[in-house]
């Protein structure tokens, strides 16, 4: 039988409760500058094994763009293992199953960049809120109000997946 990734639940709360928590959050956030010099970059994208195969690729220009950086992919449980294998990134998986499992993510230390590569849920853009940074960059996707908690919002554009990536990394 088919298993869901998420069930009706899960979705409930990322709507309505990840939107107020989002914009709150955003409240007491001021906007940063992307840094000039920089060594470390977090990338999340928990979801969808296909995604982290495009995910792939992001990293690989990441590492062309910014060669000298040490580069780390937050990453669902569910497809750790396809980062581990197609990226040279240090890999941290994370699970919507396991909530206070998101707290070691203070443990990362800051990162000069975290790129969040979620288009539509929340809980992508709460890691990232989570991850400590000098600059965070996402997504503003139409109707899915995720992009408060960022000091770059990138449009996302009804275009292949690995176009909107290419535009976040390279805003």
């Amino acid at each position: 039988m088919f298993n869901r990734r998420t069930g009706k639940v899960l979705r409930f709360l990322d709507r309505y409760a990840g939107i107020p928590f989002l914009f709150l959050a955003s409240l007491f956030l001021r906007r940063r500058n992307i840094p000039e010099n920089i060594r470390r970059i977090c990338i999340v994208k928990t979801a969808a094994l296909g995604d982290m195969v495009l995910v792939s690729a992001v990293c690989q220009a990441v590492r062309e763009k910014y060669p000298d950086v040490s580069v780390t992919i937050v990453c669902g449980d569910d497809n750790a293992e396809a980062a581990g294998l197609l990226t040279d990134a240090k890999v941290v998986a994370v699970s919507y199953r396991r909530p206070l499992g998101l707290l070691r993510l203070k443990k990362l230390g800051r990162f000069d960049i975290v790129f969040d590569l979620g288009a539509w849920s929340r809980y992508d853009a709460i890691v990232s809120l989570l991850i400590s940074s000098s600059c965070r960059i996402g997504f503003r996707t139409v109707g899915q109000n995720r992009h408060f908690c960022y000091d770059v919002a990138v449009r996302h554009e009804n275009i292949h997946e690995l176009a909107n990536y290419f535009s976040l990394i390279n805003s």
